[in-house]
Parts: structure tokens; C-alpha cells; sequence
């Protein structure tokens, strides 16, 4: 290959030798030149040997490996965009980091509009912060240290001055890792600089809330409409994905039964948000639950004849049916807290879900309620399932210092509910019994005193 590169001097108008050279090259029966300007002889051969490699992997159209495209990088401007002129070089090597970003959230075309949404939020961020012109192979690993303590202090894009949360900062890390990570798979850049900074999913403690049974009558009694009761009691009572799996459901969809283990009642609820995957089904089925049946009952009733969808009758639902993450149930259901005096929590629809996950997980084995849910365990263990305080008060009943014995077994009934309502509620002037899931029939009988284990004889 060494014999199809030459260094050669540039003519001036008379005819003279200058001091400026250029490399020529054969390629493709052609025979090109690349200008190098006034540089010595010796950095000029450097750069016809870096050339020269390059040539062989544009020749049988091989990627450029990661230790040619760092050489790049240490590459004059002016120099690297000529190489990227004559296609030995990557398009948009050497690029802004804005640019580079915006191109790949617009090149992303099977993505969900949610997921964009975040991209671009992180863009903003970036830019907020290295400006429009830094040059995406400027990015080092001190800056991307430096830009996480930043998101730390100035991370929001809401309230100018405020930081992120420890999880909200390793969320934003991971996703500007990710816009790197892209950037390696173009040939654009040798090293992630995100590659050592924390990217772990964290878990926001402070943002979790145990919707009790009475808190959550308190405030369905100050909701006005019937369509956002059922909304909720899906959310708090069925564990489902709101808004996005409510507004989906379909009478058809809803199989009533009468409650007994012959004829279970069930609704198909379709995964909205992971059907996507290979491995989820595009629907899953979840037990009417005799808290939630008041409130489907209801909305039988108040649905007309022939209706479609469970839901209807709320313009922001219909109309955005088919993109199901827009209904504004938060708007409303933020006002009928404030007339129940109810403090708004956190993650106001999410601990609903969590909520119901506790409650059934502390009667159901996991995986059939991940399976009701729609998650999976591990997701279950990392952000749902926590310790509340019903299960601190339960704990104080038990001694540690129990001995196995013909008084060891402990009577279920002594496990005192997380939030029992001892009041009924009100829909529409129908006064339905509020159902806790404490008091659903016992599938098999208690323990008895002598346990699990046949009695053995003393020893």
C-alpha cells in the first residue's frame, strides 16, 4: 500500500517548489491529493502511514477500528474534514454533540413518542450545559463527572437552580450514555466518557406512598365524575397502569362471573406499555377483585347501550385513545384531593400501583401477582414492593423468641390489616360495602398448633 501514497510539493504560479505538500493517492484509478499544508516532512510521513491504514479498510469496506477513529480525533479541523470528504472518515466525525443527538432521537423512528420525550428533555440538559458548539469527541470523562454534579445542582428544567434527585441524576447519566454509546456504534468516537459514572436504576424512597383503604374512600367520595372513580379504583384496586391501561379496557374485554372459584371473574387488560417485547403477550388477565366490582358495576350502568370502551363520556380519554399516555387524569384527580383536604403525594398514580402490589404480595405468592400486575419480580423487589407501616405493626406482635411448640402457631387472624375502611361509600347515591382484600375467605385452613411438621416425640 506504501507504493499508492506519495508526499509530494505543491507548485507555486511560476513554477517553483513551495513549502506546502500534499498526499496523493491512488484509488480506484484515480489519483486524489489531500492538502497538509506547511508541516515538516517527518509529521507529514506520520500522517502517511495513519493514511495509509485507513486506505486498507475503505478498500475491502471494512469498519474503522476504535484506535484509528481516537487518531482521528487528535486530528486537525480542517485536516479530519477532508479525510470525512473522501469517505475515509465516518460522516459526522468531528460533529457538534448537538447535532450528533438531535440526528439520532429523529433517526429512532420505532420508538415510543414517551421514550422521545425523555431523550429530548436530556438534550436540553446537555446543551443547557456544554453549550450548542462542543464537539461530541471533546466530551472527556471529567466532563461528563462534572456535568453529573451539575444535574445535581441545577439538574431541573423546571425550576432553574434546582437539582435532581440521586435516582433522577443516574436516569439522566444513563441516557447521556446511551447518545455515547450510539456514537461508538457509528465509528464516531473510540471511548464512552459516561462509561464509569453511575448509571444505576435507583429507586426515589422519599417519593413512595401507601394509599390506605380509608385515605383513598376519603377521596373517591370528592370525585365528580364516574368515568375518573373507575379510573382510579383500577389503579388502586387492580394494580393497573394508569392512564394508559384504563382507557384501553373494553366491555368485551370484561368477563364477570359470580365471584366463585367455578366462575372467576376476570378482565383482559392490554399491556400498553410492554407489549412491545418479545416475551410479553399482548394482553394479561386480572381477577375482578371484590373491591374493584362496585365500581365496574357502576359504570355498566352508567354506560350507554352498545358502548365500546369501559371508559367513555371524557373528551380527553376519547380522543387520545390510541395514544393513551395524553389523558390528563392527574388534573382532575388533583382537584378532588384538594377538596377531600388530602395532601397530594408523589408519583401520584404510580403508588397506587405499588400500593396494590404490597398488599397482594402479602397474600398471594409473587409471581402470580407479577403476572396480575403485569411486571416482573425483579422490577417488583427494585421499585414496588416496600416495607409499610402495617407491616411494622404486625412485626410487634410477633416474638422472635417463640419455640416451637404446641403454642408456636401463630393465628392469622392476630395480623392486623394495613388500612381497614369501616365506613361505606357513596357512588351516585348507591352505597356500596367497601371490600378490603383482609376479608376474602382464607384459601385452606389455618395452621394448626402442631405447624407444618408431623409432632416428633421429646427428646
Amino acid at each position: 500500500m506504501a507504493n499508492k501514497t506519495h508526499i509530494v510539493r505543491n507548485n507555486s504560479s511560476d513554477g517553483t517548489k513551495t513549502k506546502t505538500l500534499r498526499l496523493r493517492y491512488t484509488l480506484n484509478g484515480k489519483k486524489p491529493a489531500i492538502s497538509l499544508g506547511r508541516v515538516p516532512m517527518k509529521l507529514a510521513r506520520q500522517f502517511q502511514r495513519y493514511f495509509e491504514q485507513l486506505l486498507e479498510y475503505h478498500a475491502i469496506g471494512a469498519p474503522i477500528p476504535p484506535d484509528l477513529i481516537k487518531e482521528a480525533e487528535r486530528l486537525e479541523p480542517k485536516l479530519r474534514d477532508q479525510l470525512i470528504e473522501k469517505g475515509m472518515l465516518p460522516v459526522g466525525l468531528g460533529g457538534t454533540l448537538n447535532e450528533f443527538v438531535a440526528d439520532y432521537i429523529d433517526s429512532r423512528r420505532n420508538v415510543k413518542e414517551a421514550t422521545k420525550r425523555k431523550w429530548r428533555n436530556e438534550h436540553e440538559r446537555l446543551i443547557r450545559y456544554f453549550g450548542v458548539h462542543k464537539r461530541l469527541n471533546k466530551v472527556n470523562e471529567q466532563d461528563a463527572d462534572l456535568y453529573r454534579e451539575h444535574l445535581k445542582l441545577e439538574g431541573s428544567l423546571l425550576t432553574l437552580g434546582t437539582g435532581l434527585s440521586d435516582a433522577a441524576v443516574n436516569r439522566c447519566c444513563g441516557t447521556a450514555s446511551q447518545f455515547f454509546q450510539a456514537a461508538i456504534k457509528k465509528r464516531l468516537l473510540a471511548t464512552n466518557p459516561f462509561e464509569h459514572v453511575e448509571t444505576k436504576n435507583l429507586t426515589n424512597e422519599a417519593n413512595f406512598h401507601f394509599v390506605s383503604v380509608e385515605e383513598f374512600d376519603k377521596w373517591i367520595e370528592c370525585v365528580p365524575r364516574w368515568q375518573v372513580r373507575l379510573a382510579l379504583a383500577l389503579g388502586r384496586y387492580a394494580g393497573i397502569r394508569l392512564p394508559s391501561e384504563a382507557v384501553r379496557l373494553r366491555w368485551e374485554d370484561v368477563h364477570w362471573g359470580d365471584g366463585t372459584a367455578a366462575d372467576y371473574g376476570f378482565m383482559m387488560i392490554e399491556n400498553v406499555k410492554t407489549k412491545h417485547h418479545s416475551t410479553v403477550q399482548e394482553y394479561r388477565k386480572v381477577p375482578i377483585f371484590p373491591e374493584l366490582r362496585p365500581y365496574l358495576e357502576e359504570a355498566y350502568e352508567m354506560s350507554e347501550v352498545g358502548a365500546e370502551w369501559v371508559i367513555e363520556g371524557v373528551e380527553g380519554f376519547d380522543k387520545n385513545r390510541d395514544n393513551p399516555t395524553k389523558p390528563n387524569l392527574r388534573r382532575s384527580a388533583l382537584r378532588s384531593l384538594k377538596k377531600a383536604g388530602i395532601t397530594p403525594w408523589p408519583d401520584l398514580m404510580v403508588n397506587l400501583r405499588k400500593t396494590r402490589q404490597i398488599e397482594l404480595t402479602d397474600i398471594h405468592p409473587q409471581h402470580v401477582v407479577c403476572a396480575w400486575l403485569g411486571n416482573s419480580e425483579d422490577v417488583a423487589k427494585k421499585h414496588y414492593l416496600k416495607v409499610t407501616d402495617g407491616h411494622m405493626a404486625a412485626g410487634c406482635l410477633v416474638s422472635a423468641c417463640q419455640k416451637a411448640g404446641p403454642k408456636a402457631g401463630l393465628s392469622v387472624t392476630a395480623m392486623p390489616s394495613h388500612a381497614v375502611s369501616a365506613k361505606s361509600q357513596t357512588l351516585e347515591n348507591k352505597a356500596y360495602h367497601v371490600m378490603s382484600y383482609h376479608d376474602m375467605p382464607a384459601i385452606g385452613g389455618q395452621v394448626g398448633d402442631e405447624g407444618l411438621e408431623p409432632p416428633t416425640s421429646s427428646v
